[in-house]
């Protein structure tokens, strides 16, 4: 575990997940590795303090109607 002082310079937050490399004699360096693509995106969508603003698209035409009318 880290000491408060080195978490809170290096704005270190709970959960966050770091690769150890050991160099020698009980030295080793931590790096933090990279949040993986869309981490929290979830937990931000529902944060939204909007709800029912998502309104589905009209799903009446397709992609081969589209298509179709262009080749007219």
């Amino acid at each position: 575990m880290l000491p408060a002082e080195l978490r809170q310079q290096d704005q270190i937050e709970a959960g966050q997940e770091f690769a150890v490399k050991r160099l020698d004699g009980g030295r080793y360096v931590p790096t933090r590795l990279a949040p993986r693509r869309n981490e929290g995106r979830a937990q931000l969508l529902q944060a939204c303090p909007v709800r029912g603003w998502f309104q589905p698209l009209d799903r009446s035409a397709t992609t081969n109607d589209v298509a179709s009318r262009r080749d007219e």
